[in-house]
């Protein structure tokens, strides 16, 4: 995964969701009007020490900002190449894990859903014998 383009394109989400043009964000970052763009197209990797005047210049706090994962996606953008493959090691397998999870939590719900009907076919089938006459034991069928 490109870092610097994934942090750019957070930097672009925020820019234009402002309203700003790049022009009046590179003034209020105080760096060269063609910076901003370099920064959301990934090709210069953003100033850890400018992550505080971002967030002025876009009117976001900074715990948005760190919720959002910008602060994160520029200190990775600098990390050394085996630290971002191992992030995007444990990204790829955490992703692999939340779908795994949620292809169990959807086999749950149909092993629920038979456990039901097993249940209604017990119950009428107790009921039908019940009616024409034959002696059935109590058996509990909550499920």
């Amino acid at each position: 995964m490109n870092y610097r383009k994934r942090l750019g394109g957070l930097i672009g989400k925020h820019l234009a969701e402002s309203g700003m043009t790049q022009e009046n964000f590179a003034e209020k970052m105080g760096v060269s009007p063609g910076t901003p763009s370099n920064w959301i197209n990934g090709h210069r990797t953003f100033p850890l020490n400018k992550i505080p005047a971002l967030c002025t210049a876009l009117g976001i706090d900074q715990k948005s900002a760190e919720r959002e994962g910008l602060e994160t996606e520029a200190y990775l953008s600098r990390a050394p190449v085996e630290v971002r493959k191992l992030v995007d090691s444990l990204e790829a397998r955490l992703a692999k894990s939340e779908q795994e999870a949620v292809r169990l939590d959807q086999g749950l719900i149909e092993s629920e859903r038979k456990a039901v009907r097993l249940s209604q076919t017990l119950a009428k089938l107790r009921q039908a014998m019940i009616s024409a006459g034959i002696q059935v034991p109590e058996v509990d069928l909550d499920i």
